[in-house]
């Protein structure tokens, strides 16, 4: 296997434990999807509902706002 595939599956695997996070810290909190977006600013619970099930990623200004209000 090629370093380059290597490092993309890395990655994938991080990206799942990373959605498992998010929707672990999102049940803590008592929250629905749509609360989590809100708080995160997306417009929509369409988003939680990707990024938890790995179909879509985390860009770093929500990943920030994650650490700031959730000790993520």
């Amino acid at each position: 296997m090629s370093t380059g595939v290597k490092t993309l599956l890395k990655g994938l695997k991080n990206m799942s434990k990373l959605s498992e996070k998010i929707k672990e810290i999102r049940l803590e909190n008592g929250m629905s999807q749509e609360q989590m977006a809100k708080a995160l600013g997306y417009a929509n619970r369409s988003a939680i509902n990707k990024i938890e099930s790995g179909q879509r990623g985390v860009s770093y200004d929500k990943l920030l706002i994650l650490i700031r209000d959730f000790m993520l």
